[in-house]
């Protein structure tokens, strides 16, 4: 590795100071002095994470807000205007900003430096807009600012119900972010520093979250300011401030709010005898969990432990960024999605735990994908109990990225998950499983049958068989049931899966073949009981 030179350095800062203050730089005359030359000007300031503009925003705003001397603070206003990095406007703008979010005596230390330097450098008046230099009516300007306030913080305010929540959404909203004198950029840089000089929880997490959930700051952007804001304002006030922009990166990543718990907020409709353990088990892990039935009352013991009762699909898809279907079929499925995806956010997963067509996935995911929303197929093998015990085989269709986004609210039910190629797969493999568990069923049916009319007792041979190379989990179901009509439910089920299976292939198929007389027995016994 290649070692630095401490007199190129030394160079390089007297250079940088020159052109960030606008004035010629001396040798340092202190150790003190020689640190703001080798750190700040030769190392901070040449670093290309952050470009010039914002670094003199940062610097202005911290200079004022941490107490600098007023030739501190003169200094970065004259080197932003010697660059032409910021125009005089924009330094008035800059003061008027910067008293919303600091204090108006902070936005007056900024103006009257803004004033000195100008005169210092023989710069003319600028003409700045007025504050509403004409009639308003306050309705409208109310409106603007409520606007204003879901664009700039990325969600919606709640009602102004105190006179502070009125000048928040009239005045600082209303007003301030509307003038065009700065981009909206810009005004973010010092906001950042108001907020987070103001040490209150709410609005440095809320800020923090917004800048970079809006766009108008990437993420290496926001690492860069914490350093930059670190030289006026300390490192441990910049450490707090890193904290926060690192969570809030994340955060925006998953799509969660600023607020937001870790995990991600949970949906789940079709609560049966497979779907109710696996909603239960998302509960148990932590998840926030909202659950609607056709019958609320089915939510009931999900409610009960904590889970949210949605009144509509429609309020269930706006709350939840991870929203499991585990309803019977394809067109239940897609009446669901139908009131899903209009309403669900970019950047949520709608999670297909049903056994359905895989051609219905892949329409439904390239609906969505139109929309923001990533689609996994993700059907399950393991029953109800597997489901209650956490340890379903989950088969997954889509992208790599779904499939992690998904993956950690899988976990709180499966003991496999396995992502097998895009949208469709998991529903094609689950549709293999199911008909080889049916024809596996049908052969058992069969080999007990046929050992009968070999005058074999059917309980030693099924007690046999289950010891012996023959065996299959289908095998072990049939034979602890007392007729075919027994699994006159299951049955219904796995006709439907056979059918799938025709459907995708050819209704000939081998495993149709065997899993037929068994399915047929079974369903003829439950129409001639139901008769």
């Amino acid at each position: 590795m290649a070692l630095l030179d401490p007199i190129e350095r030394g160079q390089r800062g007297l250079e940088t100071e020159a052109e960030v203050t606008g004035r010629t730089a001396h040798e340092p005359a202190t150790l003190f002095e020689q640190s703001w030359r080798d750190f700040v000007f030769a190392e901070v300031w040449t670093r290309p994470g952050l470009p010039r503009r914002p670094r003199f925003l940062v610097a202005i705003a911290s200079a004022v807000t941490c107490g600098l001397q007023d030739s501190q603070i003169d200094d970065f206003v004259r080197g932003a205007l010697n660059t032409e990095v910021l125009t005089l406007a924009e330094l008035r703008e800059a003061a008027l900003h910067l008293a919303v979010y600091a204090g108006w005596g902070n936005g007056g230390k900024l103006d009257r430096a803004v004033t000195r330097v100008a005169k210092e450098l023989g710069l003319p008046p600028t003409e700045v807009p007025a504050i509403c230099p004409d009639p308003w009516d306050p309705d409208v300007r109310s409106q603007r600012g409520h606007d204003e306030f879901a664009k700039v913080m990325t969600f919606a305010p709640g009602p102004p119900a105190t006179p502070y929540l009125e000048g928040i959404n009239n005045f600082v909203f209303g007003e301030m972010w509307c003038r065009r004198g700065l981009d909206e950029p810009s005004r973010r840089w010092i906001t950042l520093v108001g907020v987070c000089e103001s040490g209150a929880e709410i609005p440095i997490r809320s800020h923090i979250h917004a800048a970079i959930s809006s766009g108008n700051c990437q993420p290496a952007e926001m690492l860069e300011f914490c350093l930059q804001y670190g030289t006026h304002a300390g490192w441990p006030k910049a450490s707090r401030i890193q904290s926060v922009v690192l969570e809030m990166i994340d955060k925006v990543a998953k799509g969660l709010p600023w607020h937001a718990s870790d995990k991600i907020t949970t949906g789940f409709i079709g609560l049966g005898s497979q779907g109710g353990p696996m909603a239960e088990r998302m509960l148990a892990a932590g998840y926030e969990l909202t659950v609607w039935a056709r019958r609320p009352e089915a939510t009931d013991d999900l409610v009960a432990k904590g889970a949210h009762r949605a009144a509509s699909v429609a309020e269930l898809g706006e709350r939840c960024r991870h929203v499991g279907v585990c309803v019977v079929d394809d067109a239940g499925v897609e009446q669901i999605c139908a009131e899903l995806l209009p309403v669900m956010k970019p950047g949520s997963v709608l999670v297909i735990h049903s056994t359905i067509l895989p051609q219905t996935c892949e329409r439904l995911a390239t609906e969505a994908e139109a929309r923001g929303i990533a689609v996994l197929d993700a059907p399950v093998s393991g029953g109800g109990a597997g489901a209650a015990a956490g340890t379903l085989t989950v088969m997954c269709g889509g992208s790599e990225a779904a499939f992690a986004k998904a993956l950690p609210v899988i976990e709180s039910f499966a003991g496999k998950t396995v992502l097998l190629g895009p949208v469709g797969s998991g529903q094609r493999a689950k549709i293999v499983n199911n008909a080889l568990m049916a024809a596996n069923m049908g052969l058992a049916h069969a080999a007990l049958s046929l050992g009968e009319g070999l005058g074999i007792d059917r309980a030693a041979l099924a007690d046999l068989v289950k010891h012996s190379s023959g065996r299959s989990f289908g095998f072990e179901v049939y034979a602890r049931l007392p007729s075919p009509s027994a699994f006159a439910h299951g049955g219904k089920l796995l006709r439907k899966d056979v059918d799938l299976l025709g459907t995708i292939t050819t209704p000939d198929n081998a495993l149709a073949y065997a899993a037929d007389p068994f399915l047929d027995a079974a369903l003829t016994a439950m129409e001639q009981a139901a008769s």
